[in-house]
């Protein structure tokens, strides 16, 4: 029983490292946990089946012809009395095959606003070329893992700002079909193949001449951030102008990895990448043109220690890890408000060796011709940018 706790223990660390939004993972372990301390009260194992597994599960009857047919168990008034109190967990389903139909993508503007998105049909992309804009930047936006683009808290938030401030095309690229696999490994392992989807999707963009290579830029948040990076190495009509990994996923990648092909400075003409939880859910390496790490890029962020109780200790990685896109949708907002410093070290950074050195902004201003490794520090709630440090 005690390696069993353990393991289940370990389990739970690794879903509230890595959830694209730290909610996602917390529901998800509220619900596990309940289940198992009720199947084990006092000692002994509850049998009674969830609504999610009466609902979903299909007993196997042989019939008079001999074949095998399935029933469908209906909902008592037990098990609807028992769904009151016993949330169940999703049952989500991820598929090896993935196409450009896996992939949900929308379409969004300033004029449209946040409440008017426009479905893209893959392979019919000149559907929507009524509402493009013509002459202006596209900005593509996707999520890491168990994230989708129904939650605009998430990295979908940079969506929101663009479509709020910019005069640009905007369109969201969700890939929860196969991000939604509780399994971190089996999404990790397909990034490269959603990444190569959302590739052909723009190539029809641009072969509708609509829009010019250099004028794309892609953002992605963890998992999202290596999908990008995929994306942009298998764009084969030029080199994409933009590439801004967001926290870029460490698990799978940098350590116990999976993929050698993660993002890197190749993947673009201008690679930006902002590191918020470096070690533990984000990718400690500088990878990008420009990488930068606010606070030291590594958690706890300022603003997500709570407390220094367990839960609250775990927490702080997942909230560490989301800062990442909510500075770069704060940067929307507040524009130049990110000003970062060139420099090796957090040491050096801070005892103020590297202040004469390059400056350069985080987030949307960034600059195409920065290099190398830049820090700053930010505020502890939104506006996190610190404006005084403003060149």
């Amino acid at each position: 029983m005690k390696n069993y706790i353990s393991s289940i223990v370990v389990v739970l660390l690794l879903l509230l490292l890595f959830a694209d939004k730290p909610s996602d993972a917390q529901r998800l372990l509220r619900s596990i946990w309940r289940r198992f301390t009720r199947n084990t009260e006092n000692g002994r194992p509850n049998t009674m089946p969830g609504r999610q597994e009466i609902v979903s599960r299909q007993d196997v009857v042989p019939a008079s012809d001999d074949t095998v047919r399935p029933i469908q168990i209906p909902l008592t008034d037990a098990t609807e009395s028992q769904q009151e109190t016993e949330p169940y967990i999703p049952q989500r389903r991820s598929s090896l095959f993935i196409d450009g139909t896996s992939l949900d993508f929308v379409y969004w503007n300033k004029e449209l606003g946040n409440n008017k998105p426009i479905i893209i049909e893959f392979g019919n992309e000149k559907q929507i070329l009524n509402y493009w804009v013509r002459g202006k930047p596209l900005k593509v936006i996707t999520h890491g893992w168990l994230g989708t683009d129904e939650d605009d808290k998430g990295v979908f938030g940079i969506k929101t700002a663009y479509v709020a401030t910019e005069n640009c095309n905007v369109i969201t690229a969700d890939w929860n079909r196969v991000s939604g696999n509780y399994m971190y490994p089996m999404p990790a392992y397909q990034t490269a193949r959603v990444g190569s989807i959302i590739a052909e999707l723009l190539e029809h963009f641009v072969q509708l001449a609509v829009i010019d290579p250099s004028d794309i830029h892609v953002i992605g948040h963890s998992l999202g951030a290596h999908v990008s990076g995929a994306c942009g190495a298998a764009f084969s009509l030029g080199k994409i102008g933009r590439i801004t990994g967001l926290d870029p996923a460490g698990p799978g990648f940098e350590y116990v990895a999976l993929r050698s092909d993660h993002l890197d400075s190749t993947d673009a003409q201008f690679v930006d990448v902002i590191h918020t939880a470096s070690g533990t859910a984000g990718y400690s390496s500088p990878i990008g043109h420009a990488d930068f790490y606010p606070n030291e890029g590594s958690p706890p962020q300022p603003g997500c220690l709570e407390s220094y109780m367990p839960t609250a200790l775990v927490n702080l990685i997942g909230c560490s890890h989301s800062r990442a896109h909510e500075f770069y949708a704060d940067s929307v907002y507040n524009r130049k408000s990110y000003s970062a410093v060139e420099c090796p070290s957090w040491e050096e950074y801070t005892s103020g060796v590297c202040k004469n050195n390059t400056h350069s902004f985080m987030g949307h201003d960034a600059d195409p011709k920065a290099r190398g490794i830049f820090y700053l520090q930010t505020n502890s709630t939104s506006p996190f940018g610190i404006l005084e440090r403003v060149l």
